[in-house]
């Protein structure tokens, strides 16, 4: 028994880990994109913080409500729903860039 409790908290610590590494680009990289956001289109850095921050405030509160639901649930139900939906957000989220590049993208030539 408490040798399943040991790989069930080591196998905890490593998904907890590879999500966090996975996630910590994500919240970081809002400043070095700064430039690349506000340059092609024209925008103040002030305006794309603007635009960015909508991504933070509806994050910080969910935080809270996922934590009350690890509590009440448990991890086991948490955590697959969570992943299974973080999947889902990103798939359709690369989904919409892909089909927004053009022939008028500022890396492609225009034919």
């Amino acid at each position: 028994m408490r040798c399943a409790r040991i790989r069930t908290a080591a196998v905890a610590w490593v998904v907890s880990g590879v999500y966090f590494v996975y996630q910590y680009p994500r919240r970081s990289t809002s400043p070095v994109m700064m430039p690349q956001l506000s340059e092609p289109f024209g925008l103040s850095a002030f305006t794309v913080v603007l635009m960015l921050d909508p991504f933070y405030c509806g994050r910080s509160p969910f935080t809270l409500v996922a934590g009350a639901a690890v509590d009440r649930l448990g991890l086991r139900t948490v955590l697959p729903i969570a992943a299974a939906a973080s999947l889902l957000a990103n798939t359709g989220q690369c989904g919409v860039s892909a089909r927004s590049e053009g022939a008028d993208h500022p890396d492609q030539p225009s034919q």
